[in-house]
């Protein structure tokens, strides 16, 4: 390899926009599922060391009170007004009127709200337009699939599709309701037609139809990890990750994690072995508001195929690492027919090593070194094949082997075998492990070490984005057409209590952050 390659990790990471139905049948106990989820994944993602996988969210509520619950700031910057705000929305009965749809024309004036934000907020945060991050909007609800989408697709013909990434409709089923949606037309996700054209023109048509995914899961907090979790991952398709050198053929891939590094995380000596004492040992302090960069170069990896070995073959001692999956790559700058060759001669290769029981073992290629510079060493790689991707681990070379001589078997005494026996035969015996069922406290930990450092910390400027509909206004506020939950005006009344009105939420924001809103 004559010289190595750098990308960019996570610099195409969109801005994502959260819209809640909160019309029948969704309840009070979904919302805080949902919340819940959110919560937890936002304390993760805050707390994560290195560059930041998301950055900025925007949440409104629908029904038949349109609400700004979070206008589109970073969460990181403002964790505490965050969780404040989804604590408000959970306090509250006031947004839960009953009823089983809202005007289409309500969603419009919501997303024309939004874009309103985001271009408000990003023209104060990033000077050159091309570098805004793209906007990932997402719907949750519980109506029919063909009801919502038809809204949504209403919705986004009066908007700018511009700084649309995607636009996913997440379909909430719990048991009791009975779904008309189809979902064995797609493993996971499925484009719905729909049954008449509102469209003005056929570009926009192909546009909607092209971002719009619809997602059907049941409410629960595992799936919605799951949906949610989805953020964490490197979004940018500007360069394939990895490249796979098999004889005369090159296969370029993208990889994906398929466990968070624990390394990553404030917490790792708890995750970890570290029975060298030199070794330095991981603290677990969170600051969630340290200065990352924005960016960073990772290597562009290339790998050249030098044997394949029986599975059975290889000891799973000798795999060691963080694991990775690889995928055919998605890289926009590779010309369609070679993308589309390339995904067939990937497929294949999975195909062939999956049929024999194969492994492919690879070596990485390094940089040359110039005559002054010393040899770097090569590490190997081991490519275990799944159903379409390649499960990625580093494999051990002779250098990294420690002696381990064989253990003397003895006879054991038979009271210590019936002992021991017993002892294994009282703990539940499972037929698989199922991680979605093992929790280690860590959202629990990371919320309350975040909580305790903002309450510690003297509290920064809550700023509301204002919208400026006028060019040559841009410098002067304006309110939203959806007003945030930080602007909402209190209304007095004796019939409305703490407890089941929004606007009393909003009052005591003010009241708990009374110097730090404008």
């Amino acid at each position: 390899m004559e010289k190595q390659e750098w990308r960019e990790a996570f610099h195409r990471q969109p801005a994502y926009y959260l819209f809640l139905d909160l019309t029948s049948p969704l309840s009070i106990h979904d919302l805080n599922t949902i919340c819940q989820v959110l919560q937890d994944l936002t304390a993760l993602s805050v707390s994560l060391k290195g560059t930041q996988r998301f950055s900025e969210l925007g949440i409104y509520a629908l029904s038949s009170r349109m609400k700004c619950i979070f206008p589109i700031q970073s969460v990181k910057n403002n964790y505490g007004k965050f969780q404040f705000s989804i604590e408000c929305m959970q306090n509250t009965t006031a947004l839960f009127t009953g009823k089983e749809t809202f005007q289409t024309d309500q969603l419009s004036e919501s997303l024309q709200d939004a874009i309103q934000q985001y271009e408000t907020y990003y023209q104060g945060a990033i000077q050159h337009k091309e570098e805004w991050p793209q906007l990932q909007i997402m719907f949750f609800s519980a109506q029919p699939a063909q009801k919502i989408v038809k809204s949504v697709e209403e919705s986004l013909s009066s908007i700018e599709l511009a700084y649309i990434r995607q636009v996913n409709v997440v379909i909430l089923r719990g048991r009791i309701f009975t779904s008309s949606f189809n979902s064995s037309d797609s493993k996971s996700h499925t484009q719905l037609q729909s049954s008449q054209c509102i469209f003005d023109n056929e570009e926009k048509e192909n546009i909607i139809k092209s971002v719009l995914h619809v997602i059907e899961i049941e409410t629960n907090s595992y799936q919605l990890e799951s949906i949610f979790k989805c953020w964490l991952h490197d979004c940018g398709t500007d360069s394939v990750h990895l490249r796979i050198i098999v004889d005369k053929v090159v296969l370029h891939c993208d990889i994906k994690e398929c466990l968070l590094n624990v390394e990553s995380l404030p917490t790792t000596s708890q995750f970890l072995l570290f029975p060298n004492s030199s070794l330095p040992q991981p603290t677990t302090r969170v600051n969630p508001v340290s200065k990352q960069l924005s960016g960073s170069k990772v290597p562009v990896y290339t790998f050249e195929a030098i044997s394949v070995v029986r599975k059975e073959g290889l000891c799973e001692s000798l795999l060691f690492g963080h694991p990775y999956v690889a995928i055919a790559t998605r890289c926009w700058k590779i010309d369609w027919g070679e993308l589309e060759r390339n995904q067939q001669q990937f497929t294949a290769l999975v195909q062939y090593l999956n049929k024999n029981d194969l492994v492919l073992l690879a070596k990485r290629q390094s940089p040359k070194s110039t005559t002054s510079e010393k040899p770097l060493p090569s590490g190997f790689f081991a490519f275990l094949p799944s159903k379409n991707t390649l499960l990625v681990k580093s494999v051990a070379s002779k250098e990294l082997m420690m002696p381990l001589g064989e253990m003397e078997l003895k006879e054991m005494p038979e009271d210590v075998k019936v002992e021991m026996e017993e002892c294994l035969k009282n703990l539940e015996e499972k037929d698989i492990y199922n991680p979605l069922a093992i929790s280690s406290g860590l959202y629990t930990f990371l919320s309350s070490s975040i909580n305790k450092m903002n309450k510690s910390r003297p509290a920064a400027n809550f700023i509301v984005p204002t919208i400026c509909k006028d060019n040559d206004l841009r410098n002067k506020k304006k309110k939203c057409a959806v007003l945030p939950v930080a602007e909402v005006q209190v209304k007095k009344s004796r019939e409305l209590t703490l407890q089941n009105d929004f606007m009393t939420a909003s009052a005591m924001f003010k009241k708990r952050f009374p110097n730090n809103l404008e």
